[in-house]
């Protein structure tokens, strides 16, 4: 929930931000476009990279580094104004959040009794989901406060999620 919460935050609020940091109106969707593919792009490589991480580490320190890492990126992009800035921050919250959810599904699938993994998938995607779902409406109205009060509670939730994944989560390896 909490990652995928994180992931879909920027939608209805990184248009604005980028606006906001002075990029001209008509370069605004150009922007805020490559910047979700940057994320999205880094995310795959995330989870492409994690199964290499998880052969070294436990899920629970896979989880916990990649939510740090994605909290590192939404302090980064919620502090500046600049495009590099934005575009380097923009793809290590993707490689954080893509390897944090290949981490969370594999801890998982190692818990979960080979019987049950229909309905535990199922229960682990709808709290992904929801999510999803939940979160552009609170984005809303955070950005409303302020346009950086999205990043501020992102950089808080990613972080809480490192540290109670890393001092409440029994690995499964």
């Amino acid at each position: 929930f909490g990652i995928q919460f994180v992931d879909r935050s920027f939608g209805p609020i990184l248009p604005l931000y980028i606006e906001h940091v002075g990029v001209t109106s008509s370069r605004v969707p150009l922007v805020a476009g490559a910047l979700f593919s940057i994320m999205a792009g880094t995310g795959a490589l995330g989870h492409h990279f994690c199964g290499r991480l998880l052969t070294r580490l436990s899920t629970r320190a896979v989880v916990a580094g990649g939510a740090a890492v994605a909290a590192l990126g939404c302090a980064l992009l919620g502090a500046t104004g600049n495009l590099a800035a934005m575009m380097a921050a923009s793809a290590v919250i993707g490689i954080g959040i893509g390897a944090a959810m290949t981490a969370a599904y594999t801890a998982a699938g190692a818990v979960i009794p080979s019987g049950a993994h229909g309905t535990g998938f199922g229960v682990l995607t709808s709290a992904s989901l929801t999510g999803m779902a939940v979160s552009p409406v609170v984005a809303g109205f955070l950005g409303a406060t302020g346009i950086r009060a999205v990043f501020i509670v992102d950089v808080g939730l990613m972080g809480f999620l490192a540290l109670i994944v890393r001092s409440e989560m029994i690995s499964s390896d």
